[in-house]
């Protein structure tokens, strides 16, 4: 039997996270699902959710080299931290930015994040 306090819990745990970020959570899942779904790793995964941590790091290397030159850099950290979110949902000890499991995808993504930084560097400096 659910009581009030149940109802009321539910609810707070529901508005933690503001809408803007709900929004931004779920394009970048669609947008990781729908590569996934075309990539080589389709006939083993349909999404997210069902890749093991096992497998994580490279898939998410291999998404981040397939997909993220075609976007800018701001844009594919939010993809980033948006599967984060999702994949702290699953466990709160795992963080893509933060444990050693995911070093090897960190390292990629600081390289990636130079390039794309040289590339998308516009800025005109003044003398």
């Amino acid at each position: 039997m659910t009581d009030r306090f149940d109802i009321q819990i539910d609810e707070l745990l529901s508005n933690r996270v503001p809408d803007s970020t709900v929004r931004v959570n779920n394009w970048a899942l669609n947008k990781f699902n729908s590569w996934l779904q075309s990539s080589r790793f389709a006939r083993d995964f349909n999404d997210f959710d069902q890749i093991p941590v096992q497998r994580l790091n490279y898939i998410l290397e291999c998404f981040l080299v397939s997909v993220g030159f075609d976007l800018k850099m701001k844009t594919m950290y939010s993809v980033f931290t948006a599967l984060n979110r999702r994949l702290r949902d699953w466990d709160e000890d795992l963080d893509l930015f933060t444990t050693k499991r995911f070093a090897h995808f960190r390292n990629v993504l600081d390289g990636y994040c130079k390039t794309k930084q040289s590339e998308e560097d516009t800025t005109v400096k003044k003398a």
